[in-house]
């Protein structure tokens, strides 16, 4: 029994021995590994690189060609009628709200409309957005937004606008318009 116990021990000492000598070579093979892959990272990388370059001058000629179609906006303010609504009396928790709705006078479907306001009185920010598609000569649903506590649709600061829109081949585009700076751009 001793014998058997002492030559079990030893068996497995050896083996001990041997796993932790392939392990060693096996390490050396991988460091050498590593070594190749951090090489190919690194080319890798200086490939995206170039690509990265090569990406911010298509963003920076796209940039330059929206510009010049902000001038030629296939949507503009004139052909959207907005009817804004404020409440005069707050609701039973104290909120007041507003209603922005808008007419679509243009040749184009909208099929998303977004608007940024601020409330003067409050110095807040409130939303209106819808996501139904108002066809020419259709009226938008009434979307809700916080109103200014004070009732007076004038206490509500109009930021920026956002529209998605189909053309005539079908393809959506979006047209976003800076109140502040008078501005169109088409995104898309």
């Amino acid at each position: 029994m001793k014998r058997f116990l002492s030559l079990s021990l030893a068996l497995i000492m050896s083996l001990s021995f041997v796993a932790c000598d392939s392990g060693e070579t096996t390490t050396t093979q991988g460091s050498e590994e590593t070594e190749q892959q951090q090489e190919e990272q690194q080319s890798e990388e200086s490939t995206t690189t170039e690509e990265a370059t090569t990406t911010t001058t298509t963003v920076e000629e796209t940039t330059t060609t929206t510009t010049e179609e902000e001038k030629k906006a296939p949507i503009t303010l004139e052909e959207l009628e907005f009817n804004l609504e404020t409440d005069q009396a707050a609701d039973s928790l104290g909120q007041y709200y507003s209603r922005l709705s808008f007419t679509n006078n243009s040749d184009y479907p909208i099929t998303m409309f977004s608007m940024d306001a601020i409330l003067k009185d409050s110095n807040e920010k409130t939303y209106y957005g819808g996501m139904d598609t108002v066809l020419p000569g259709e009226t938008s649903a009434n979307m809700l937004g916080s109103g200014p506590a004070t009732g007076n649709k004038d206490d509500i600061q109009i930021l920026s606008m956002s529209i998605m829109f189909n053309d005539e081949d079908g393809n959506e585009h979006m047209l976003s318009y800076d109140f502040k700076l008078d501005q169109y751009k088409i995104l898309y």
